[in-house]
């Protein structure tokens, strides 16, 4: 198979006999780091859920190990590093380029990786850029309001319909609303499974769960 395909669903492929970009290892080991972080709020979000369906839990500003907000920081800047990486090879692919080709056309593959990133997870890419990439008071923009500048600081992780997320509130602060957005890691990743990692599974049983494939980046003769 000299073909690999890194996107189920917008068809984007490697051609592993013309690689656009040489070495791309990282979209190997990157699939494998979020799904292990997606492991983890999987488990604890299998502690928490109640054996009767009919049960509801609601938690908010609850006790919980510093592990949990620490890997929406990790998720949300590492599948945004991965979804771009898809986007740049979708551009390469687009336009026949080559590593040879990517400064002289960087304003087009900003905007391109951008723009993939964008449809994928744009919840993700907002989150990441006011709380993950760097908290929004050490580099505020003039359109930052007060909630938004003040809720990126905080522990936003609750625990709402069997998951735990983020932003489940929004924080108003003199009179301006947070535009931080609420999101999941393990719903985020089992909702691209169908486009990056077809064979993979998440489940509360640690037995049960199945990691993306290995694929060999060398080319077959």
């Amino acid at each position: 198979m000299n073909k690999i395909t890194i996107d189920c669903i917008d068809n984007i492929t490697v051609d592993l006999k013309n690689l656009p970009i040489k070495n791309p290892h990282a979209l190997n080991f990157m699939p494998h780091g979020l799904f292990r972080l997606a492991l983890i709020i999987k488990i604890e979000e299998g502690k928490k859920t109640p054996p009767n369906p009919n049960v509801k839990v609601f938690e908010i500003f609850a006790k919980m190990d510093p592990i949990i907000p620490c890997t929406f920081h990790w998720f949300s800047t590492s599948m945004v590093n991965f979804v771009r990486l898809v986007g740049l090879i979708k551009t390469l692919n687009t336009n026949s380029w080559t590593t040879l080709d990517i400064v002289n056309n960087k304003n087009k593959i900003k905007t391109e990786c951008n723009s993939y990133v964008e449809s994928v997870i744009p919840e993700l890419k907002k989150w990441r850029n006011k709380v993950s990439a760097h908290f929004a008071p050490t580099d505020p923009y003039d359109n930052d309001n007060f909630g938004t500048l003040e809720q990126s600081v905080m522990n936003n992780v609750c625990f709402q319909q069997n998951r735990f997320c983020v932003n489940a509130a929004t924080l108003t602060s003199h009179g301006e609303t947070s535009v931080l957005p609420r999101w999941s890691v393990t719903e985020t990743y089992e909702n691209l499974i169908s486009r990056y990692w077809p064979k993979s599974r998440l489940d509360f049983d640690i037995k049960k769960c199945i990691g993306p494939d290995w694929h060999d980046f060398i080319p077959k003769t």
